[in-house]
């Protein structure tokens, strides 16, 4: 790699070859490899080694290219093909993932070795990480889609139309479907799934008390250019020198960023409460007051809750007319402010304020009025004091003293501590903001023949699920090295299968740190009475009925209606959720969503790629 130019053309320096016929290729290929001969064996691939070429092994150094053609190459059995890909980054043809070695690495480990490599081109390269996220994600759609039909075998001989009358006599089996493979992180399925974790930690341990984002400012942190620049004057870094470092280093910015989150979580919210427990975006503060429905609420109660509210959000502005200073307030440490309330105000005028509108960001079609709205409703009205009151649509809402129509909500310590922008919102509602994840594999069905097996269906709609958005390229980094999404405070999910099992099986009690939050699969709620009340009633009472043998209860009572209603103090007793969010609906969007061309999209690159040689090729499931 020392010997390579920094910049600059190396094709004089390539030995070239003139491609020969593709029947001629083939029969100079080896049929198969013996294992016993490659145990201590170097096997030769078709790209040079690394080490650096003698004069007598020149006249074989042979880069070979890939060649076009109408059939796609076997991502999993092409050895060098991801070389070939990327020459640059592999200039020896050394280290493919498909080359053979003594010891099986699997995807996520290769990924994850290339972009910490020492030199970082692997991370810099501006599309390499993206082409490793979606082989990954592709990949592991295909295990699971194949594991899934595996593991139930109903699904192993079924076609496509007997996969969707399955569904119209069974619609819970879709959400076996999700919920299999709502281990792929970063996409909807995994989102939902967490989603349900989210639900079921409010039911057990009740409303959070905030809701609050936290936002990069990547532009201006010193302690991020420290690291990513060391020997670069700071005072005299050019704004486009900046957004290049950002540009070519994805993984420092996201690992700084994470890094810094977390501490800010750890060390100044859990210093700065006495109690804290976070889940999602959310926390929960000691001596919080305690209510599920604000309706029920007397006025002065409400007042009460509003006043406490009062002291963690902010939407009044110290100074607004606060003139800009020298330096960009972000690019401050704390420990560098000498007037707390003017650098306050020069936060809030740079990174809270909402004063441009653009469409595709913030204006949207309301549904109602048919007119273009900021779909954060700013400006908005002034107000003297912080009071929980009725909104237009009828709803109760925290409306705080505001002597600034476009600042956003914000918390003073949060602010300026964090240093970029915030959003804090208080938690007045139970309702649910999930909805069910249908659509996908809806579209897919119909656009697929009768004669297709549900194990191709299935891989499909997961790979599907895995490209429905752009994503940046710090969230193709942190997904890349396996960090965390989410963070429960170092609780457990404990799920519960309440299916009738098909064999007997063995169970092993686990004794968590802290209390473990239930999760019930499939869940049912009331509304389960109309369609199928026995159901419901056997799984309330194997949940708090102490039991040994599910049999025993049918051998004492003739229904599952009957054991419910003979032990019904004893599960009134017990089940007493923190939020009972049983029966919620989610809420119906005020905006319409922006038109991005339906669910499934063809992306430019593959629009270009039918534009070449080999544009009559047949696509593949």
């Amino acid at each position: 790699m020392s010997k390579l130019p920094e910049d600059g053309n190396v094709f004089d320096q390539v030995t070239l070859v003139i491609n020969v016929d593709s029947e001629e290729a083939v029969e100079d290929e080896p049929t198969e490899i013996d294992d016993e001969e490659v145990v201590n064996t170097i096997i030769e691939t078709c790209i040079p080694s690394i080490s650096p070429p003698t004069s007598t092994d020149k006249a074989e150094c042979i880069l070979k290219w890939p060649t076009i053609g109408k059939d796609a190459i076997n991502e999993f059995k092409t050895p060098g093909y991801i070389a070939m890909a990327f020459p640059t980054l592999f200039p020896f043809g050394k280290a493919d993932l498909r080359n053979p070695r003594e010891h099986n690495i699997t995807p996520k480990q290769y990924f994850k070795h290339l972009m910490n490599y020492q030199d970082g081109r692997f991370a810099k390269h501006p599309r390499f990480k993206y082409f490793a996220r979606n082989s990954e994600m592709r990949w592991n759609a295909l295990k699971f889609g194949g594991v899934f039909v595996k593991k139930n075998s109903e699904f192993q001989d079924m076609d496509m139309d007997q996969l969707q009358e399955k569904l119209q006599q069974n619609p819970a089996l879709l959400k076996k479907i999700l919920f299999y493979n709502s281990s792929l992180r970063g996409t909807r399925l995994y989102w939902y799934a967490r989603g349900q974790e989210l639900l079921t930690m409010i039911e057990q341990l009740g409303l959070p008390t905030l809701f609050f984002t936290l936002s990069a400012a990547d532009l201006h942190w010193p302690e991020l250019f420290l690291n990513i620049a060391p020997d670069e004057d700071l005072s005299t870094m050019t704004e486009s020198r900046r957004r290049k470092l950002i540009e070519e280093n994805p993984l420092r910015v996201d690992a700084l960023f994470l890094r810094r989150g977390e501490n800010f979580i750890n060390q100044v919210l859990k210093e700065k409460y006495d109690r804290f427990t976070s889940y999602s975006r959310c926390f929960m503060v000691k001596n919080a007051p305690k209510f599920e429905d604000l309706t029920k609420e007397t006025p002065q109660r409400r007042q009460e809750i509003a006043d406490y509210f009062d002291k963690f959000i902010s939407t009044t502005h110290p100074d607004i007319h606060c003139p800009k200073g020298p330096i960009y307030p972000c690019r401050k440490r704390l420990s560098e402010v000498v007037d707390l309330e003017k650098d306050l105000a020069e936060l809030l005028n740079r990174v809270q304020r909402h004063t441009e509108h653009r469409d595709g960001y913030c204006m949207r079609t309301n549904k109602k009025t048919k007119k273009k709205e900021c779909r954060f409703k700013f400006p908005k009205e002034l107000a003297d004091k912080t009071e929980i009151r009725y909104t237009e649509d009828n709803d109760l809402e925290l409306i705080t003293a505001r002597n600034d129509p476009c600042l956003n909500k914000n918390n003073r310590y949060f602010i300026q501590t964090w240093r970029a922008n915030i959003d804090v919102s208080p938690v007045l509602s139970k309702q649910v903001k999930s909805k069910e994840l249908t659509e996908i594999l809806q579209i897919i069905m119909n656009r697929n023949n009768s004669d297709k097996t549900v194990k191709s269906i299935i891989q499909q709609f997961y790979i599907q699920s895995c490209c429905e958005r752009d994503i940046s390229a710090q969230e193709t980094c942190h997904l890349l090295m396996g960090l965390e999404l989410t963070s429960n405070d170092g609780r457990q999910f404990v799920s519960i299968n309440f299916r009738v099992l098909d064999s007997d099986g063995w169970g092993r009690k686990r004794s968590p740190g802290k209390e473990a939050f239930v999760q019930l699969y499939p869940k049912l709620n009331k509304s389960t009475l109309n369609s199928d009340p026995e159901a419901y009633y056997r799984q309330i009472v194997l949940l708090f009925v102490p039991w040994r043998y599910e049999d025993s209860f049918m051998q004492q009572y003739n229904s599952w209606e009957e054991a419910y209603k003979a032990n019904e103090p004893l599960i009134i007793d017990s089940f007493k959720p923190a939020c009972d969010l049983d029966g919620k609906q989610p809420d119906e969007p005020e905006f319409e969503d922006l038109d991005d061309g339906g669910t499934i999209t063809t992306e430019q690159w593959m629009c270009v790629s039918r534009m070449g040689p080999s544009n009559s090729a047949e696509k593949l499931s």
